[in-house]
């Protein structure tokens, strides 16, 4: 029997993110158990850092 392997890929604002304060309480038991269940989580932006 072969193992399914997951992977996840999210954007940050506006997903993971709140839009407007940038706080992420929403994701964060999401993310928790996506964690105890050992499934990576690729975080993913367009933001620049300012120069």
């Amino acid at each position: 029997m072969s193992k399914i392997n997951n992977i996840i890929f999210s954007d940050l604002d506006g997903t993971l993110l709140d839009h407007y304060t940038y706080q992420s309480i929403a994701a964060s038991e999401t993310l928790q158990q996506l964690k105890q269940a050992n499934i990576p989580v690729i975080l993913n932006t367009k933001k620049r850092s300012p120069k």
